[in-house]
């Protein structure tokens, strides 16, 4: 999601603000307790109290400017992560990679994140929500209630609304653990209301005259204001003063009119028709009006009436004061052009000033499917090169069906990237735009020249994820054919989606070669997030080629060239490090791989592509089950079942069949048994000939079923016919292992027919195939694949060492000395701590764990945090995780 960056800056405190000592005494008595609460109706002041005492001194806090469009959940987790991490740049990374994540999970989970992550915090923070009465879903309210209910000791909530927010203020009321500041508080009293006309107005009001108007407001700062201005460069003050009579909205509405009645034609226009602005600059105002509006009267504005605030130290951005853009907003039809206007003009001055993320935005206020669809197509082709998809998307959701058919620069682009989320929607966006229209819209004519070979592309996707290899090729070949050869983002597309092709059929060395094609095109492009993912695709061929090596220096180079780009990571990113997690997880570096999958699973789905994204649970759970946890192992695979997507991309291992080896991994014949029995009811006879890249890797897994089977029972019928099934399926698959070249599928056929000769009794047989693995595991980097067969330990006294020395001395560590790679703790836990994380393996909240143990929701939080950081996490799973592997949980 897209963050409006300013919404987290308080408003500029004013030098000459009418000192308040009292109020500031119970804002600071805010700091000891958990929730403070500033209510009144508009214009009493409540932003400018909250941000001069904010600013005043020392404190940390963070800013969050409310509006109508934040009431959803998650969307507001978002922006409350973010004003957090304002404040500590290196707080609650863990909550804000979820966000940033397109499966980013439920609301609960998210909250608990950012509560546990809280819990970090450096220091006391005052978190300041202002206008909370914009919010507008009760959920959010819940969620707010249940943030401040459980929030740690050193994260303390201001929020400032006109009406009292929908929160168990009685119960806080009577535990102690409100503040509250009210409409009568905020009342400025009638020196304070001769103070602030002589000192922020410039006003040398009589005495009589101030005191008169502070009490026909009530002491209403707005008011006040206002009347101020409508005095400037009066004489008759008395008669002026002795009219303001009557309710509040009537002197807002009076003064109102006096104000813009004594001012500048011009500069009536100029607030009118800026007023829609949320922000703007001189420059954005100026093409707003058409014509050239002076720096200086935004300056004087700011000055002068104190309802223009400056956003930046340079006084280049500003905005209106709320309360007064509402009042002069609603007069729009009498003093300046109208909102839609405004806002398309706007829009272009974005495009034209080369902000096409503002230009988009600005033009979806203004609900103009044309100027939307216009700014999407001359700017997206060059954003999605550093921006998520999912704003791709989003924006395009807005656009109605016929705006999209009639461009078919749209239509290819949005059909092609649908076919990750949506393959049917994505296939007829497709179809339209090969089709094309009579009479086309095309306002970027140089997208319009890849149109026909993005289709293509297209094409070749949904028929390499329909199983038809030949039509892929096909297709690819048109694409490389009608695209533009200096078009090298899609050029290098095309090689990619042929090279998928060769590797799904089983041409690694075809496949390895047209992805270093591919590789080679997206270098001569800028587009950072193309070069990531292809460089992606080129190492996880080169691992399904088992050169695991060659895949991890791919990896490196990826990863090297993530950080030149300073902190930004362009979708693919995650993949790649989910990658080199696996390569760490397969050499038994498992602390490695569990840094590099927290991080990836914090920089969330806008860093990782759409189709692929499986692979993140995929490998948390082989880290899961080389630790040991197998129900975690099996959590995690169930998760990727749920969350995969069609893709022209053939799993080596399907899911299906990775739970099932997974569960022999672990001696759970009965896990296995469904999946292995209902494959091997299907396989009458079996040949070479009869054996693709996608049935391949499930027929070995039946084979190990078969044999852990028949290692399972006494000799017998039953065990003879296990084992003429193994045997029958490896004599099929050991010479397509052998002609396919996959190195890591050689080690694992090799090992089970080091099985199946043990079980037959051929011990010399047995022992020349484990040696063949070990040989090939030592050469290409393999280690953890070799524990998945019993044979290894039954024969690693007759291995020969000679040329094995080196993988010889690796595995007899990890067999024969388990706690080896478990480091000591530099501090151990405590008892209570470590009755703590027992309970965090578990479902229990937190405050459920607080009740079993008996001890106080803070107590529990002290402990969990003590117990992240002598175990170097960040997370709750993270911390069940770590404690799994150093044996503390057993």
């Amino acid at each position: 999601m897209a963050i409006v960056n300013t919404k987290l800056f308080a408003p500029r405190a004013s030098v000459s603000a009418v000192e308040r000592p009292a109020l500031e005494a119970e804002l600071n008595r805010g700091l000891n307790l958990p929730f403070t609460l500033v209510c009144a109706p508009a214009g009493f002041g409540k932003s400018q109290l909250l941000s001069t005492w904010a600013q005043s001194g020392a404190l940390q806090f963070g800013w969050l400017q409310l509006e109508a469009s934040d009431s959803d959940p998650i969307r507001l987790l978002h922006y409350l992560t973010a004003a957090l991490r304002r404040a500590q740049p290196a707080s609650m990374t863990t909550t804000w990679g979820l966000l940033e994540s397109a499966q980013s999970g439920t609301q609960d989970a998210i909250s608990l994140s950012f509560l546990n992550d809280a819990c970090d915090l450096q220091s006391d923070l005052a978190l300041v929500l202002d206008d909370f009465h914009t919010l507008d879903d009760p959920a959010c309210d819940a969620l707010i209630a249940q943030l401040i209910d459980y929030a740690p000791p050193q994260l303390h909530w201001y929020i400032a609304s006109r009406e009292d927010p929908n929160l168990p203020l009685a119960k806080w009321r009577a535990d102690g653990h409100l503040v509250e500041v009210r409409a009568n508080d905020l009342m400025f009293s009638e020196a304070e209301a001769e103070i602030f006309f002589r000192q922020c107005m410039g006003l040398a009001l009589p005495s009589e005259a101030s005191q008169a108007l502070c009490r026909r407001t009530e002491g209403w700062v707005a008011a006040l204001q206002l009347a101020g201005l409508s005095l400037k460069n009066k004489t008759d003050i008395q008669s002026q003063v002795a009219a303001f009579t009557g309710s509040n909205r009537f002197v807002t509405d009076y003064l109102m009119t006096e104000v813009l009645a004594n001012l500048p034609s011009s500069t009536k226009a100029f607030i009118a028709s800026t007023v829609y602005l949320p922000r703007f600059t001189v420059e954005l105002c100026s093409a707003v009006l058409g014509h050239e509006v002076p720096h200086q009267l935004l300056q004087e504005l700011e000055q002068n009436n104190g309802f223009v605030i400056a956003l930046d130290d340079q006084r280049h951005w500003y905005r209106y004061h709320h309360l007064f853009a509402d009042v002069v907003a609603n007069q729009h039809s009498q003093l300046g052009l109208d909102k839609h206007t405004v806002l398309e003009r706007a829009a272009h001055w974005f495009h034209q000033n080369q902000l096409p993320l503002e230009a988009i935005t600005t033009a979806l206020a203004c609900h103009s499917p044309t100027l939307l669809a216009d700014l999407i197509e001359l700017n997206w082709p060059q954003l999605r090169s550093h921006h998520s998809e999912a704003d791709f998307l989003l924006w395009m959701q807005q656009l109605p069906q016929n705006e999209i058919e009639q461009r078919p620069v749209l239509a290819a682009l949005y059909g092609l990237a649908l076919l990750s989320e949506n393959f049917p929607l994505g296939q007829q966006y497709l179809a339209v735009a090969d089709d094309g229209t009579a009479n086309p819209v095309i306002v970027n004519p140089t997208a319009q020249q890849s149109v026909a070979g993005i289709v293509a592309i297209g094409q070749a996707y949904i028929s390499g994820a329909q199983g038809d290899f030949v039509a892929t090729i096909e297709h690819t070949e048109t694409a490389i054919a009608c695209l533009p050869q200096q078009d090298h983002v899609w050029q290098g597309a095309a090689r990619a989606m042929r090279g998928i092709q060769y590797w799904c059929t089983g041409q690694l060395v075809d496949a390895v070669a047209t992805l270093r094609l591919a590789c080679k095109h997206m270098l001569a492009s800028d587009d950072a997030s193309a070069q990531i993912s292809t460089r992606f695709l080129l190492a996880s061929c080169l691992r399904t080629q088992g050169r695991l090596n060659e895949a991890t220096q791919e990896v490196s180079i990826g990863l090297a060239q993530l950080q030149k780009l300073n902190g930004v990571f362009p979708q693919g990113s995650v993949d790649l490090m989910v990658l080199r997690a696996e390569c760490h997880i397969e050499a038994n570096e498992l602390d490695a791989a569990r840094q590099l999958l927290e991080h990836a699973e914090n920089l969330g789905s806008a860093a990782q592509l759409a189709e692929s994204r499986h692979r993140l649970p995929i490998a948390r759970a082989s880290l899961a089950l080389a630790q040991g946890n197998y129900s975690a192992a099996m959590a995690e695979l169930n998760l990727a079942e749920n969350i995969k997507s069609h893709s022209p991309v053939i799993e080596f291992t399907p899911i299906p069949a990775l739970k099932a080896l997974f569960a022999l991994a672990q001696g759970k014949l009965t896990d296995a048994e469904d999946w292995a029995e209902a494959q091997l009811a299907a396989v009458d006879s079996l040949s070479p000939q009869d054996i693709t890249q996608e049935s391949a890797s499930k027929q070995w897994v039946v084979a190990v079923y078969c044999l852990r089977v028949a290692g399972a029972t006494s000799s017998g019928q039953n065990n003879q016919h296990y084992l003429a099934t193994a045997e029958s399926l490896l004599a099929a698959l050991t010479p397509w292992s052998e002609q396919l070249g996959s190195h890591e599928f050689s080690i694992d056929i090799a090992l089970a027919n080091a099985e199946l000769a043990w079980l037959q009794q051929h011990k010399k047989a047995a022992l020349q195939q484990l040696e063949r693995a070990l040989f090939l595991a030592q050469e290409y980097g393999y280690l953890r694949a070799l524990l998945s067969s019993p044979v290894v330990v039954k024969l690693w006294p007759d291995v020969n060492t000679g040329q094995l020395q080196a993988i010889h001395n690796k595995l007899s560590a990890l067999l024969f000395s388990p706690v080896a790679s478990a480091p000591a703790l530099a501090e151990p836990l405590s008892d209570r701590e470590l009755d703590v994380l027992r309970q965090l393996d578990s479902a229990l909240t937190g405050p459920e764990i607080a009740d079993t143990l008996f001890i106080s929701l803070n107590t529990f939080r002290t402990h969990s945090k003590n117990i992240y950081c002598k175990l170097g996490v960040n997370s709750r799973r993270s911390a069940v995780a770590a404690a799994q592997a150093l044996g503390l949980l057993s």
